[in-house]
């Protein structure tokens, strides 16, 4: 059964493969002239370290498969609209940004040059008012560069739902992967190429064509969500894979995960890849429950370190050189996880206390209004 449990501690591993994308594959963004400890190569000319950074960015489609296979099960079972599903998303987003940004605004405005790509030393040096309401609902992401995933992410909602209406009707699994197969060559490979039309102009340039239409593969892998949810197809291959002996079946996810991490190096196929990569972490996962609450717990807050945690590995200096303090590699991504992590903890207590804080005064206003009309009756 691929259901929650399994959904939040895939996301778990995702969070940590961003956070590893995020430190170990920008040179150019690690502050201070630190130089990781890489005495292991993955290739001639390519550490084993940089090699996990690049290979972390398959978190974005990670996340994007799970969006769809999230939003075919809500729309399946609670038949809960678009637009309700995108304002949640919205929710999650703002709850960070209205305690995250004034931050940056009060105490990191005048930062030094402390990497060498110096633009991310002074996001907040300049206040506009403008700029804060197009961040504010996504039109840019100017006050945290990793936030371009909310903007592609509500395109491959947007997308996704209506992909769902349009082959509601078509009961095959391998008709449809073929139809997402199609999508992912037209939005890698036609779009952009219609885009460079002379005669269209600056179509490349409009924001709606880009944003729909020039997100890579990533609005695929959300398709592809869709279909492997609409067919339970991950519990069912791992249904298959645990006819295998229990030592067989774990040799095989072993040896597959592996083959996924080489297999991207080489090829674009994270459309296929992602659904391997899941199913065989999720097999591995199940068959060690302390490790498989790990992940959970980590995925429950996925979307919150999402949000978080590249303000402190890129854009506040001050707690950047706390997570950046040593030149061993995992130490760092250890300081970055539990920082981030923590942040999310409190930023839940203090929601959770402002929504009983609500209560309380409503309660109290209730009583007082059911005191005043008694009063008044008598």
């Amino acid at each position: 059964m691929f259901g929650k449990e399994e959904t939040k501690a895939i996301k778990g591993v995702a969070i940590l493969l961003m956070l590893a994308h995020h430190l170990f594959a920008f040179a150019e963004r690690i502050p201070g002239g630190v130089e990781y400890n890489q005495t292991v190569m993955f290739n001639e000319s390519t550490s084993l370290l940089l090699q996990i950074g690049w290979f972390g960015k398959i978190c974005v489609s990670i996340f994007m498969f799970l969006g769809g296979y999230g939003m075919y099960m809500t729309v399946k079972r609670n038949k809960r609209k678009l637009h309700e599903m995108i304002y949640n998303l919205y929710i999650k987003y703002w709850r960070v940004f209205i305690v995250f940004v004034p931050i940056g605004f009060l105490f990191f405005a005048n930062q030094p040059d402390y990497c060498e790509e110096t633009v991310m030393c002074h996001v907040f040096s300049n206040f506009d008012v403008g700029e804060l309401v197009r961040n504010f609902f996504c039109g840019d992401y100017t006050y945290n560069r990793e936030w371009w995933f909310m903007r592609a992410y509500l395109c491959a909602s947007f997308l996704g739902y209506l992909y769902m209406l349009c082959t509601q009707k078509i009961q095959s699994f391998w008709k449809e992967l073929y139809i997402v197969i199609l999508i992912t060559i037209s939005v890698q490979n036609l779009w952009p190429a219609i885009g460079n039309i002379a005669v269209l102009g600056t179509l490349r340039e409009n924001v709606f064509y880009y944003n729909v239409f020039m997100i890579d593969a990533h609005c695929a892998s959300f398709f592809m969500g869709i279909v492997f949810a609409k067919y339970d197809a991950i519990s069912k291959l791992n249904e298959i894979l645990r006819q295998r002996t229990h030592h067989l079946h774990v040799l095989i996810s072993a040896l597959g995960i592996i083959a996924v991490f080489y297999i991207r190096a080489t090829w674009d196929l994270e459309i296929l890849l992602v659904p391997c990569f899941i199913l065989f972490l999720t097999d591995l996962i199940n068959m060690i429950p302390l490790l498989k609450q790990c992940f959970q717990f980590l995925g429950k807050h996925s979307s919150n370190m999402w949000l978080i945690h590249s303000f402190y590995c890129y854009y506040f200096y001050g707690v950047v050189k706390i997570v950046c303090s040593s030149n061993n590699p995992w130490i760092v991504m250890f300081n970055l996880t539990l920082i981030s992590l923590v942040s999310s903890v409190v930023l839940e207590w203090m929601y959770a206390g402002v929504n009983q804080a609500f209560c309380l005064i409503n309660g109290l206003s209730q009583r007082v209004q059911k005191k005043f009309a008694r009063a008044r009756m008598e």
